[in-house]
């Protein structure tokens, strides 16, 4: 009897249920149950979701399963990885904290906690942007709350929680949120002791493709039908890494979204004090495995120049303007401390390209192409950099997010790696999910096989450059070889 897998992937703007089969031929297929919006409050200095309303949404959709007659055998949460909900005895939201998009909690240093000894502990590189500098913060400053909470849970590990009434903390999840050793996969304990906070608050320490039980019987009356809750990676990232179809286990991937990080997954990592030096994560992934991740300016400065301009109303439409500047020479270091959140990026980009002599770029084209340029640029130092902390070479890039959509920015990033980059795999981070439960459901022996049959299930595209010797190219160029170079060749 074919089983269905239900994912639900909530984003901080929509959220949507997918499910996933294996078919009579061995491949994997994914389908679009239901997508709802999940739009955001505005809650004093962040956002805020009714967590009511998104609970109803997660219902509706677990509703129109049965509608379809297609009733999942276990359902998992991805998303919203960022936020938290404080609980009191009566498992009542008495506090929460929602991520901000990348903005910093105010205030955040005068918790005097020591970058290394944090680093040390967690594997996380110290910031007021990590739910657990967010978590000490209220403990400081909202007294009253932290006395009614009797218990603390990241929001996907809360969303389960209403479904089938136990409470877990999901390790990869807690990993990246600065709340865990990873070496040792508990309790980052020494920095709770030291902030005088109980243990207690927090649930045990549960890995993905933990059964955590089946619905409770008021959502089983609701929704018609019973299905086992499976912990799945809850973060976006770590779930999307999962499903990666690298035919090996050691990889180089980029996360090109707003926010973007550059990692490898590596069976043995440097000593962790050349990482620290780095400014390398180093992060507890799934089956324990250890992924080290950079992060790096991302497409926020595409997004911030349209909003500039407000006449181009896509990225694409951004994009293919700067297509047509390929050939405009000037590049920034986005790396800069006046590019990480410029209140006027086009006006930063001009002074920054006349500050270091070159070309100022004057239109919306060459402005975007020198952003574009100069975002590749940046992907391709990290990467460098941490192909010589491994001692190794990669010959694939794996690509994740939205950048996986621009082609362009994909051929640039080829041409200058001359790495081959792969692409293409629609809703990486609910396929992750969805693999992780048919790990649980019997379907795979193991990760690996998983991946195999997402490889085949699935057209990854890629996007490969093969270059010329430099001698070969000026040759070439002088006519002496007739056979034209390519400088691109899609796959």
């Amino acid at each position: 009897m074919r089983k269905y897998y239900l994912a639900i992937d909530i984003g901080r703007s929509s959220g949507r249920h997918l499910l996933g089969t294996i078919e009579d031929n061995g491949k994997i297929t994914v389908s679009e149950i239901y997508a709802f919006s999940n739009q955001a409050s505005s809650n004093r200095e962040y956002q805020a979701w009714d967590l009511k309303v998104l609970m109803g949404e997660i219902i509706k959709g677990m509703k129109e399963c049965k509608r379809k007659n297609k009733i999942p055998y276990s359902v998992g949460i991805t998303g919203l990885s960022d936020s938290f909900v404080l609980l009191d005895e009566k498992e009542e939201v008495v506090a929460a904290s929602f991520g901000t998009d990348g903005e910093e909690i105010r205030g955040w240093r005068k918790l005097g906690v020591d970058d290394w000894e944090f680093y040390q502990e967690t594997g996380c590189l110290l910031n007021g942007r990590l739910p657990v500098i967010r978590f000490l913060m209220m403990h400081q400053e909202e007294k009253k709350k932290f006395l009614k909470a009797t218990s603390m849970l990241l929001l996907p590990d809360y969303l389960h929680f209403l479904l089938c009434g136990k409470k877990a903390m999901e390790y990869t999840n807690a990993s990246e949120a600065g709340f865990l050793n990873p070496k040792r996969g508990e309790l980052c304990e020494e920095i709770l002791k030291k902030y005088e906070i109980d243990p207690s608050l927090f649930a045990d320490i549960h890995f993905p493709e933990t059964c955590l039980g089946k619905l409770k019987e008021e959502i089983r009356r609701e929704i018609g039908y019973d299905v086992k809750v499976v912990l799945p990676s809850t973060n976006s990232l770590y779930s999307a890494l999962i499903a990666i179809p690298a035919g090996q286990e050691d990889f180089m991937f980029v996360q090109s979204e707003t926010w973007a990080s550059i990692g490898c997954a590596g069976k043995s990592l440097p000593k962790q004090e050349i990482l620290y030096k780095e400014g390398i994560h180093t992060i507890g992934g799934y089956d324990l495995r250890k992924y080290m991740c950079k992060p790096v300016t991302g497409l926020w400065m595409l997004q911030c120049i349209r909003m500039e301009y407000g006449d181009v109303k896509t990225s694409e439409e951004l994009i293919e303007l700067a297509q047509k500047e390929k050939n405009f020479p000037s590049t920034i270091d986005v790396g800069k401390t006046v590019f990480r959140m410029p209140l006027y990026v086009v006006k930063s980009i001009r002074e920054e390209c006349e500050m270091t002599k070159q070309k100022v770029p004057l239109s919306l084209g060459q402005i975007a192409q020198v952003a574009i340029q100069s975002i590749v640029q940046s992907y391709e130092k990290e990467m460098k950099g941490l192909e010589e902390l491994l001692h190794t070479s990669f010959e694939h890039i794996y690509m994740m997010g939205d950048g996986v959509e621009y082609a362009y920015i994909n051929s640039l990033l080829a041409y200058a790696t001359n790495k081959e980059v792969c692409f293409g795999l629609e809703c990486v981070s609910a396929m992750g999910n969805i693999l992780v439960q048919m790990l649980y459901g019997g379907e795979f022996l193991s990760l690996d096989k998983g991946r195999r049959c997402i490889r085949r299930s699935f057209k990854i595209q890629s996007e490969k450059i093969r270059q010329k010797p430099e001698e070969e190219r000026r040759k070439a160029e002088k006519g002496n070889n007739k056979k034209k170079i390519q400088l691109g060749k899609r796959l």
